[in-house]
């Protein structure tokens, strides 16, 4: 994401907030298969943003987070286009 349309600064803003939440928030899984629940950990963390309007911080990166999830998405996509272009 560096250097898109979220900015690295913002980036590292939002990798350091969602690293720490989710350490601190995240579903505990075995340790053989990472040890904490990364993508439950994301739902738990969009519920948050929703249900603590008055946390200022939360309601920032949750915004980061959807400029960084909607750059992920078309990435993906063009990927995907990309591929299928590459079979023919």
């Amino acid at each position: 994401m560096a250097g898109s349309g979220l900015g690295a600064v913002r980036e590292v803003m939002l990798q350091k907030y969602l690293s720490q939440w989710l350490l601190e928030n995240a579903p505990q899984q075995p340790i053989e298969v990472g040890g904490q629940s990364i993508i439950s950990g994301l739902l738990r963390f969009c519920n948050h943003h929703h249900a603590e309007k008055s946390d200022a911080e939360a309601q920032q990166m949750y915004r980061y987070f959807r400029v960084a999830l909607n750059e992920l998405t078309e990435y993906v996509e063009w990927l995907d286009k990309k591929s299928k272009e590459s079979e023919r």
